[in-house]
């Protein structure tokens, strides 16, 4: 079978050869995309019907430009239409809860949102241990610290939005940006970094058992 998707490690979300699905028997289609979405969702459960029965209709709408769909959402998932003509997929669980910003450690792994796992650390060891820290979702504001990171680094592209609304930024008790792993941007007053590894709770073989559909980053 031909390789459908390529999973982006560095930013936590899925390619798909839009056409290359679509194509698909229906019944392979419908088992195919129901493992995407179990995977970049990290749910284990089955997608229900009405919400596959929407995807798989309106996949073919997703477009960019004029007059085309921009986006879908099912299963705690975002799918939508990317400038390169195929489709990424972005887990949007939390998201779509609107979950407060959950408490994390200096020093302390911490396993978010069911697929980052996230380590909170001082280069020198000079911090307030009695700050406390925070994760949320990036949002628009972040984006614009973003590019103070982003933009001594050469030939860095954003991912697309929706994929970019699901990354982590740490904020300290006042809500003030302490770090964006994925954009570059560290507020250096509070002397610390983090680490960002893309490890959802469900491998991807755990939910397909064509492991050659796949393209691993």
């Amino acid at each position: 079978m031909k390789k459908l998707a390529f999973i982006n490690t560095k930013y936590g979300y899925l390619e798909v050869d839009k056409w290359a699905l679509l194509n698909l028997p229906r019944p392979i289609l419908r088992r195919v995309l129901g493992a995407l979405l179990k995977y970049v969702s990290a749910n284990p459960k089955s997608v229900a019907y009405n919400p596959m029965r929407f995807l798989m209709a309106e996949l073919p709408s997703l477009e960019k430009g004029e007059g085309g769909r921009k986006s879908l959402q099912g299963h705690e998932c975002f799918v939508y239409a990317m400038n390169n003509g195929r489709l990424g997929i972005s887990g949007a669980a939390m998201l779509m809860r609107e979950v407060k910003p959950e408490p994390i450690k200096v020093g302390e792994p911490l396993h978010w949102d069911k697929r980052w796992e996230i380590l909170l650390y001082s280069l020198t060891g000079r911090f307030n241990p009695h700050r406390r820290y925070y994760v949320r979702h990036l949002n628009s504001n972040d984006v614009s610290l973003g590019r103070v990171g982003v933009r001594a680094i050469r030939r860095t592209r954003l991912p697309p939005l929706h994929a970019r609304r699901a990354l982590p930024v740490i904020i300290d008790e006042e809500g003030k940006v302490v770090t964006i792993p994925h954009l570059k941007y560290v507020d250096k007053s509070h002397g610390l970094v983090a680490k960002v590894k893309y490890k959802p709770l469900i491998s991807m073989d755990a939910v397909i058992n064509q492991s050659e559909v796949i393209h691993n980053s």
